[in-house]
């Protein structure tokens, strides 16, 4: 297994589950991407390299606390990307 930061899963999973397809809310690749980038560099990194440390992490993941900490690290992330659009013809 390769070193991978689980975080970024569940901001991902996250991010299709509350801010996709929002109204008001653009969701294009670009966006996306930056608002993922942005949640993520406010968030604690939680790596496994190994198949017992996945499962460890993944249930540290699960916690109430950690999912409630990554939606306001998106939904502040997304006001951001979306106050300053970088798309072409913004």
């Amino acid at each position: 297994m390769e070193l991978k930061n689980l975080t970024e899963d569940v901001v991902i999973e996250l991010y299709d589950e509350i801010i996709s397809g929002k109204a008001g809310i653009c969701s294009c690749d670009k966006c996306r991407h930056d608002t993922i980038a942005l949640a993520l560099s406010h968030l604690k990194a939680r790596y496994a390299g190994s198949g017992e440390g996945e499962v460890l992490v993944r249930l540290q993941l699960s916690d109430p606390q950690v999912r409630a900490d990554v939606t306001m690290a998106l939904l502040s992330a997304s006001r951001t990307v979306q106050g300053r659009p970088h798309r072409r013809g913004i």
